[in-house]
């Protein structure tokens, strides 16, 4: 095969088609970082924007929270154009936390909680109530028959909350001596439960549908605070927290729908939503017990002040 040789004038111009040829991609690699940098930046500050537009709900895995789940997995926060971020939390502290800090504006808690930070200045008000209840369940193999034998027994609570409240006055209740009933702080929900069941605590206040899932499993209700002189479930919003009330407003009201679709089909309708949101038992969603979930309402000025004198005292 013959060899083409190159003069020095062709291998200048092969010189000069390389250097430019390098040139080029260089330049194309850096508009494709510039812009697609940008781009990539737009769409970060977008999504943020319309994240920061959400009302931000601290929930728990408990039967009160069963408004929010149903308005949102069954698309009505949507119908009615409420835009609604769930955040859910199994520990109470750390869904207080949220709306403490700000990353929540709207957050499922109980009286006391809710008082608590009032108290510390935290900008809150009470937006509604909720239809959070508790039981005090024994574990079986404590051989607790009635509050007179809670001596020197464990029972699972949250510090500085309406369990922390109501543990007491079952103590008081029996004439007990608080020190010697041991108050114990287990504020995660599921671990609270299967210390119960693991013999781990001999009592402990529970919120459906824990209560239920003990019940079901080697686990006693002494007491049911079901009524409306336990009435304490609450949920809070942050003061000022939205320049636009619309949100909330739009929150009511599919609250409030997703309220009367619960009454209207039972609770055994929505166990994929339980299963979901709450990790509980197919058997212990059967086993619930019927209830009528409330609108929205204010919170009653009496379990404001029940919550405010217990906090006095501690």
């Amino acid at each position: 095969m013959q060899k083409i040789k190159l003069d020095i004038k062709d291998k200048s111009q092969m010189k000069m088609v390389v250097i430019w040829t390098v040139v080029v991609l260089a330049l194309a690699v850096m508009l494709w970082i510039i812009f697609g940098g940008k781009e990539g930046e737009v769409t970060d500050e977008a999504k943020e924007t319309a994240d920061s537009a959400a009302l931000k709900v601290a929930v728990m895995p408990t039967l009160d929270c069963l408004p929010v789940f149903v308005a949102s997995e069954d698309s009505i926060f949507k119908a009615v154009d409420a835009d609604v971020s769930l955040m859910l939390f199994t520990a109470q502290m750390d869904c207080d936390t949220a709306l403490m800090g700000g990353s929540a504006q709207v957050a499922f808690s109980d009286v006391v909680r809710v008082q608590r930070m009032i108290r510390k200045k935290v900008p809150l008000d009470y937006y509604s109530e909720s239809d959070l209840t508790w039981k005090f369940m024994a574990n079986t193999k404590s051989r607790i028959h009635s509050i007179t034998e809670l001596n020197e027994k464990t029972i699972g609570i949250t510090r500085f909350s309406a369990t922390d409240y109501l543990a007491e006055h079952v103590v008081d209740s029996a004439k007990l001596k608080r020190e010697k009933v041991f108050r114990v702080q287990i504020n995660d929900l599921h671990i609270r439960t299967r210390m119960l069941l693991n013999n781990e605590l001999d009592a402990a206040l529970l919120p459906e549908p824990f209560a239920t899932e003990a019940l079901n499993m080697t686990s006693k209700a002494i007491i049911d605070f079901n009524s409306e002189r336990f009435r304490q479930g609450v949920i809070a919003v942050r003061r000022n927290a939205m320049k636009d009330t619309t949100q909330l407003d739009r929150f009511a009201k599919a609250y409030d729908m997703a309220v009367d679709s619960i009454n209207k089909n039972g609770l055994q309708h929505y166990r994929a939503l339980l299963n979901k949101y709450c990790k509980v038992k197919n058997s212990t969603i059967d086993s619930l017990h019927p209830m009528k979930f409330h609108h929205i309402t204010p919170v009653k000025l009496e379990a404001i002040e029940t919550a405010q004198t217990w906090l006095s005292k501690h």
